[in-house]
């Protein structure tokens, strides 16, 4: 006899096998570890999927004067050097239109103000520049260093912190090591520390600078939980991811550029290893200029002709291969190698 409202053993709720909930933890387990943690420590704040649809945009317009001849001179880093350069493109006949000053021409990383041991009297020579016909792109970053690798100044800790005092860098001054020093990154959402820092690029603008380099350093943006680093960042707007960023960094400055000069250009990185930023290190609406990355100033070829295709010489290899065994001059040394007519060059054009 059953009675009414007691469970007898048969009418209890029968229990999942212990094989099958073992497969449940086990398939938690997996989707947590190779699923969800990637996507948030990577997917999302590298790639930005699946928010990446607004990065495809329509590409900008590129100025016919950035299709010309560039010249990128970072041996010397001075006016006496670059005019040195021009002049022996000039008496080789070799057209050129823009001229590119990277790192260090700032007395600081980035101040924006021109070291004038390194480029005496800048009104004076950047204009003289403009009525040569020559357009000027200045190397940047959108780095405040407490210390500076190269520059005139190399300990601007005051500077930087008052830069984190006022508000101005993103996660309340968090610093990193980069390539050119010690800093903190500016914040690209707080309109007081936007007020700031274009108030310290008019200096150059009012010079008539045509174009920013912006190097990779938005890549580097990043937090911390204790000592370990993450891709996400506290700013002004809220949290904000590495790619978010970086998206900020080279839309915001191509746009501000734009205001000043109605042909000016950014120079980005067009592309890094598919594991990274498969799309390229600026958004494709704020990429009017790029460059495939820093590599040895050469090519190297066989200097044997093919008609052959799949045994041609790379113009674009990577890493230390380039033009080597080129006849230099003083005016061409790294920046270019003088046009030989030998089988160097008949093996680069394939003739």
């Amino acid at each position: 006899m059953v009675l009414k409202g007691v469970e007898t053993p048969n009418s209890l709720p029968e229990r999942p096998p212990k094989r099958r909930r073992f497969l449940k933890w086990s398939l938690g387990i997996f989707l947590t570890v190779f699923l969800v943690i990637p996507y948030f420590l990577f997917v999302l704040p590298f790639w930005g999927i699946p928010f990446n649809y607004q990065r495809h945009r329509q590409v900008p317009l590129t100025p016919s004067w950035a299709l010309e001849c560039w010249l990128w001179e970072d041996d010397h880093n001075t006016a006496a050097r670059v005019d040195e350069l021009l002049a022996g493109y000039k008496e080789h006949d070799i057209p050129v239109r823009t001229i590119l000053l990277d790192s260090p021409w700032s007395t600081r990383y980035n101040d924006f103000i021109i070291d004038e041991s390194l480029y005496p009297n800048p009104e004076v020579w950047f204009k003289e520049k403009e009525l040569q016909g020559y357009r000027v792109v200045l190397w940047m970053t959108c780095m405040v260093d407490s210390k500076n690798k190269d520059t005139a100044i190399r300990d601007s800790a005051d500077w930087f912190e008052e830069a984190k005092r006022n508000g101005y860098l993103a996660g309340d001054g968090h610093q990193i090591n980069w390539w050119k020093g010690r800093g903190g990154f500016i914040d690209y959402t707080n309109p007081e520390a936007m007020t700031w820092w274009r108030g310290l690029q008019q200096r150059v603008f009012d010079l008539g600078i045509d174009g920013w380099k912006l190097d990779g350093t938005g890549t580097l943006f990043s937090g911390r939980i204790g000592k370990l680093p993450i891709p996400y960042q506290r700013v002004h707007a809220g949290w904000m991811t590495t790619r978010g960023y970086m998206d900020h960094y080279y839309r915001d400055e191509y746009a501000h550029g734009l205001t000043q000069n109605p042909e000016f250009v950014t120079l980005a990185r067009a592309m890094d290893r598919p594991y990274t930023h498969p799309e390229g290190f600026a958004r494709l609406d704020a990429a009017p200029v790029t460059w495939v990355g820093d590599q040895k100033h050469a090519w190297k070829s066989s200097g044997e002709g093919s008609d052959d295709l799949e045994h041609k010489d790379d113009l674009a290899m990577g890493g230390d291969e380039g033009i080597e065994e080129a006849p230099e001059t003083s005016w061409g040394a790294r920046n270019s190698a003088t046009v030989s007519s030998g089988p160097m060059w008949r093996g680069l054009v394939g003739a």
